[in-house]
């Protein structure tokens, strides 16, 4: 099933509106991507509120971003199983490590087409010291880039705001990543680790 970022013959149309609905929101959408690039996985931080997938995606149709993304299996119960296909969710079983992320490499590697996976590292939306390694191995299973999502409360911009290439060095390419996100500021700070560590 097509999702409503691949629906080119209602993507403009929904692209307006998410734009209209952005800023009435008071959100400017933002991509520095370079164009060269049609797969990736996006890092989706900081998450401490539902609202922040919501003004996610809306950013991804105005921008017209192929955006799809991992969300846990029991949202996709039924009846809502087709709407959330629909919006770009990959159903996945949190509980599931090492098949998820083979799995994930696999579905980006041989997807036909642009592709962008957002993944929350976090996992959740309350404080946590640690974040999920599973979008740096699925980059580096996949052979694509890792990009940089973000939702900033307080310039109140949204969408992508670089990308680093995954490498063996674990641990520089980390660095990179929370340079990165040390200027954002997400919803409730509170809930926001700055300090968090990897879970490799």
């Amino acid at each position: 099933m097509k999702t409503i970022f691949e629906s080119s013959r209602v993507n403009t149309i929904l692209g307006w509106i998410a734009h209209r609905i952005l800023s009435i929101m008071g959100w400017e959408a933002r991509n520095i991507l370079p164009s060269s690039i049609e797969k990736c996985v996006v890092i989706a931080a900081p998450h401490t509120s539902n609202i922040d997938v919501v003004i996610m995606l809306l950013a991804g149709l105005q921008l017209g971003l192929p955006m799809r993304w991992m969300g846990k299996k029991q949202l996709a119960r039924f009846p809502f199983h087709a709407i959330m296909t629909k919006l770009g969710m990959i159903p996945v079983n949190r509980n599931v490590r090492g098949d998820k992320v083979l799995c994930m490499a696999d579905y980006i590697a041989t997807h036909d087409g642009p592709l962008m996976v957002m993944v929350a590292p976090e996992g959740t939306r309350s404080f946590t010291p640690v974040w999920r390694s599973g979008f740096y191995h699925i980059a580096r299973m996949a052979h694509v880039p890792i990009a940089y999502g973000y939702v900033d409360y307080r310039c109140r911009y949204v969408g992508i705001g670089g990308y680093i290439t995954p490498t063996e060095d674990h641990a520089s390419v980390m660095e990179h990543i929370r340079a990165f996100y040390s200027g954002v500021t997400p919803r409730y700070p509170e809930r926001y680790n700055t300090n968090w560590t990897m879970r490799v």
